[in-house]
């Protein structure tokens, strides 16, 4: 990549709309625990069902 000039891989975001319910609630699980700690979850993840 470093010999195309690319110098960072750009990665849309995910969706999240073909989780689980299991993975849906382990991460609604990691947003709460962190919350609870006073701070945000270390990553950005979309576990609301879809609209």
């Amino acid at each position: 990549m470093a010999e195309l000039g690319i110098d960072f891989l750009v990665v849309p975001p995910n969706a999240g709309s073909r989780r689980t319910p299991e993975k849906r609630a382990l991460l609604q699980v990691i947003a709460d625990n962190a919350r609870a700690q006073g701070r945000e979850p270390a990553f950005a993840a979309k576990f609301q069902p879809p609209d």
